[in-house]
């Protein structure tokens, strides 16, 4: 009973103290509650509305990083050609001064014909003697022509033309038939209109522009050199000799009468002709090339 009593009272005792708060509290309680902004109910985004944005917006991520994705593939091709330009360059320079093409990419940068060996993880471009300069992969497979196939042959620059195909064609033919004829009589044929009149050569591969020729030893030459029957390097040629006077003319005052000049004053390190051109200059700075370098094309 004592314990029920206990409650009643503390019932009574705290209904009092809280029927004392004054007048004055609860204006203050009033007063607090009205300066608290009230939410007001306002119209908000359905869930059909949310999945209908973060759709539209799933959308125009993937547009983006397609457009991303083919801009970086074109600019991976575009810098494997002109890696594959610059190197094809540097073997035409090389050949102009020493004569012969470069083993390799290091030989071009030893000889400073080259900066530096391109470098790219997308690509590996590689040259050898016979001057030509490869890119693998495929150059053009870089920028999705190919849709991801292997290429099947490699991007391939060939400082020449299809004169020195011609005449690179024609040699190899001659060389085989030499093969037939030492094969059938035991020696080699003495020429080779001796090698079309028995029938194992189907006629003279010779040409405007180079003539094939071979002897009883089984040699077979090409005059001029295939390898030399380049326009590309011709041109290249011509404006090593045109630097030249103009690097004689800045300290001089004097354009120089010929290559031998240039060479002999040390503005140029060698005559860059070869048997299937000559270049000339002349004191008033006229370069030339005979035969035409166009004709090499």
């Amino acid at each position: 009973m004592h314990f029920v009593f206990d409650l009643r009272s503390l019932s009574v005792w705290l209904g009092r103290k809280l029927a004392g708060i004054g007048v004055n509290e609860a204006r203050i309680m009033r007063r607090t509650a009205a300066s608290v902004p009230q939410l007001t109910s306002s119209a908000g985004f359905t869930l059909v509305e949310l999945l209908v944005v973060i759709t539209i917006l799933g959308i125009l991520s993937s547009v983006a990083v397609f457009a991303l994705g083919n801009q970086s593939v074109s600019a991976s091709a575009a810098a494997c050609r002109s890696d594959l330009q610059t190197v094809h360059t540097a073997q035409v320079a090389y050949y102009t001064q020493i004569g012969t093409y470069a083993s390799d990419i290091d030989a071009l940068v030893a000889a400073r014909v080259l900066r530096s060996a391109p470098s790219n993880s997308g690509y590996q471009i590689s040259t050898d003697v016979s001057g030509a300069v490869v890119a693998q992969p495929d150059c053009d497979s870089l920028d999705g022509s190919s849709d991801g196939a292997p290429p099947e042959t490699p991007t391939t620059t060939q400082p020449g033309s299809q004169l020195a195909a011609a005449c690179t064609a024609g040699a190899a033919s001659v060389s085989t038939a030499q093969s037939d004829y030492q094969a059938s009589n035991g020696n080699y044929a003495g020429s080779v209109t001796m090698l079309v009149k028995k029938g194992y050569l189907d006629a003279d591969p010779s040409a405007d522009g180079f003539k094939i020729s071979t002897n009883n030893k089984g040699v077979v030459t090409a005059a001029p050199t295939c390898a030399n029957i380049s326009d590309v390097a011709c041109n290249a040629a011509v404006s090593q000799v045109q630097a030249a006077q103009q690097n004689r003319f800045t300290q001089t005052g004097k354009y120089g009468s010929s290559v031998a000049q240039l060479v002999t004053g040390g503005y140029l390190a060698a005559d860059p002709s070869t048997d299937a051109y000559k270049i000339k200059t002349t004191h008033k700075d006229i370069t030339t090339s005979t035969p035409d370098c166009a004709t090499l094309s």
